[in-house]
């Protein structure tokens, strides 16, 4: 299946394109499948019949979206639906599967045309109440005043000084957008079931194609570019600065952005990532900064340079872990093919690859369909270590001897 993109407003007409031929504190965090599978066995206890009954009749045949539905699993036949794939390190791709059940917070599955047919209705909807669209569209405030951008289901941004509101998202082997942007009376959807394509670069791409007075994203001031790692004490967040064809990326706990400095010199998220509430403020003129203050809606962090590490290094961490409160031990292992992490507690096991980033500090990336990642943080000559993710924060795990 092609990567499909698909364009529609008055300054596109209706256009559909193909890109490739390829078949924190846990107190503190709510995860959206946590959530939404309570959401989803109240609607259904509420409603006498499954999600995808309610789905079907309350919202995607009254708005005319009949090639949309809810899919659970993804290994299911499913006439026309397109496959996930993951790149091979070999070249080529190969087929990718999430290995889990979804719902109503994941597992809608639905075409460019269905997309479209939502988006030209954001302004005179077909399903709801205006008070239902009223909370999706706006922003949620934070206790420290910060806007989180979001709503409950709309992500509301800017793109150049154009107002937009849609949503993004992703899984391995995937990743989709869809946008409306009111001013310019354009509505935007890209599909993509290929690793090595992203929905939102392609949108900016047709943004800047279609609407003439937005340009493709440039560094807004020319100075230094920045480079390092750095990495939290406190809350063991990690944040890499690096150059890639005379721009600014940063790397934010694993999740790529294009970033420029403005004439303050202070780093923010650019394009469609410009919702991202986070500033990179640097100690220093120079390329390589020994400092970073990270400003992370409203909550300011400071993080200093990792040192490089060598073989010893990581010959340290190799051994067995454990978390004795929560009965969840980790393994490292050198493998032919780098470190791996191999976790196993009541609910199961889980396994990642690690990347050393420094003195003491790994990146782990889940190798499972959902890409998790998290940080490794050792200390006490690697006798301790604390593994943080997306929803822990600092647990300590400690060497079997």
């Amino acid at each position: 299946m092609p990567a499909m993109i698909a364009v529609h407003g008055a300054h596109a007409g209706a256009q559909q394109i193909a890109i490739g031929q390829h078949d924190l504190h846990p107190a503190q965090i709510a995860g959206v499948q946590a959530v939404g599978c309570v959401a989803d066995a109240v609607i259904e206890r509420i409603a006498d019949c499954n999600l995808e009954e309610v789905l079907r009749r309350r919202i995607f045949e009254p708005a005319g979206m009949g090639d949309t539905v809810l899919r659970r699993c993804d290994d299911d036949f499913l006439p026309n639906s397109a496959t996930l794939h993951m790149s091979r390190s070999a070249g080529g791709f190969e087929k990718s599967y999430l290995g889990t059940a979804l719902a109503g917070e994941g597992g809608v599955v639905s075409t460019v045309d269905d997309l479209l047919h939502w988006l030209t209705r954001l302004d005179r909807p077909l399903v709801g109440s205006a008070e239902t669209w009223h909370a999706l569209r706006t922003p949620q405030k934070l206790n420290n005043g910060a806007s989180t951008s979001y709503g409950l289901g709309l992500r509301s941004g800017s793109y150049r000084g154009l107002a937009t509101v849609g949503h993004a998202g992703g899984v391995m082997g995937g990743n989709a957008v869809m946008l409306n942007v009111p001013s310019a009376a354009l509505d935007v959807a890209v599909l993509v079931n290929r690793q090595d394509l992203s929905a939102i670069e392609l949108a900016e791409r047709i943004l800047a194609t279609f609407i003439p007075r937005v340009e493709a994203a440039t560094v807004l001031l020319d100075c230094a570019l920045k480079d390092g790692v750095f990495h939290s004490a406190v809350s063991d967040r990690v944040v890499r600065l690096l150059r890639r064809e005379s721009k600014q990326i940063a790397v934010i706990d694993g999740a790529e952005y294009a970033a420029a400095a403005d004439g303050d010199g202070v780093i923010r998220p650019q394009g469609l990532y410009g919702h991202m509430n986070w500033e990179i403020r640097v100690a220093g003129d120079g390329e390589k900064p020994a400092a970073v203050r990270f400003v992370d809606f409203g909550d300011s962090d400071e993080l200093t340079r990792l040192e490089t590490a060598g073989e010893s290094t990581e010959a340290a961490m190799i051994g067995r872990y454990r978390n004795e409160r929560l009965g969840i031990e980790l393994a490292i292992s050198k493998q032919a093919y780098g470190l791996r992490l191999h976790c196993v507690g009541a609910f199961g096991s889980a396994d990642y690859e690690l990347a050393l980033l420094g003195k003491a500090v790994c990146w782990a990336r889940s190798l499972s369909a959902m890409p998790w990642r998290g940080v490794l943080s050792f200390a006490d000559s690697c006798q301790t270590l604390r593994f943080t993710t997306a929803r822990t924060v600092g647990l300590v795990f400690r060497r079997l001897t």
